[in-house]
């Protein structure tokens, strides 16, 4: 073969698996991870589907079944459409989703859902720009559903149950923000919402029910700020609220009932805007201070 045609050949051998990458690639149950992951050539497993799609393209679950778990290390999106059940199973101690991407890459995860049998973590952000997760149910049978350890999160319409905590954000890098709308965490044994280490977390539309404690925020190392709009605690074995160390929890237009304390302060402050219920429970409030704004 002359030298002209072999370069070109071993150029375009060289390409051919970058020209293979999808913007928009596939998962099925009757899928194979040899195939390309395209719509009309989908994949087995969520992982052999990241694979096949370009940085900042998505992933689409077409039917009902259990894809695998997932480590993202670029922008994308997964998706289960409404009516797709696309589960994931998560293995004794392991995770559902890992995200370690960089800084500037976005994720987005709806629909799906991640069960575990013994103690897992369903979602864990170890690094990545802004985070989006939307429409997911978890059951980690006692391990923790959200843990964002770095970048921004959003969690809306969202069901956490049978946790250690619902949604924690900051328990090891300082900084960050968390706005959770519409989440309800049922049975949490630890916390079902927590800012921690300077984070600062708005809840707003969301229930905390059958559990340990509601709303925390706790700043071993930084002021730490969680602020609660419209939601309820109920039935939570040790508090509703708990301000602790450099922790400032502000409550407005929420309601606080059937909890072993209602507003609990440790060595933080709660500030509540006067229009709450908290009522109801076996000690409405201990520990000072409280602030009271009326504005």
């Amino acid at each position: 073969m002359p030298s002209a045609r072999r370069s070109v050949l071993i150029l375009i051998l060289i390409a051919s698996p970058a020209l293979a990458q999808l913007n928009r690639s596939a998962v099925s149950v009757k899928g194979s991870d040899t195939n390309s992951c395209a719509v009309n050539s989908p994949c087995r497993s969520f992982t052999a589907a990241l694979a096949q799609t370009n940085p900042g393209g998505e992933i689409i679950a077409l039917d009902s079944g259990g894809y695998g778990t997932l480590t993202i290390n670029q922008s994308v999106k997964v998706v289960a459409p409404p009516g797709v059940y696309a589960g994931i199973t998560v293995p004794g101690g392991g995770y559902g989703i890992w995200v370690a991407a960089g800084a500037n890459d976005r994720i987005s995860i709806r629909g799906v859902t991640i069960n575990s049998l013994t103690s897992s973590t369903a979602i864990y952000l170890y690094s990545a720009g802004p985070v989006f997760i939307e429409n997911v149910t978890t059951d980690t049978a006692g391990g923790n559903a959200i843990i964002q350890h770095n970048g921004s999160l959003s969690v809306t319409d969202s069901v956490l149950r049978n946790c250690f905590n619902g949604v924690i954000s900051n328990p090891f890098t300082p900084g960050g923000m968390t706005t959770v709308t519409g989440v309800t965490v049922v049975n949490n044994i630890n916390v079902a919402f927590s800012a921690a280490n300077g984070g600062r977390m708005t809840v707003r539309d969301s229930v905390a029910s059958e559990g340990n404690l509601g709303f925390s925020a706790y700043g071993a190392s930084a002021a730490t700020e969680i602020n609660v709009e419209n939601c309820a605690a109920v039935n939570q074995s040790n508090a509703g609220a708990v301000a602790d160390t450099n922790g400032t929890v502000r409550i407005s237009n929420s309601v606080i009932t059937d909890n072993a304390r209602g507003l609990w302060v440790v060595g933080g402050v709660i500030e509540t805007f006067g229009n709450n219920e908290n009522r109801g429970n076996s000690t409405d409030l201990d520990g000072t201070p409280t602030a009271v704004l009326l504005n």
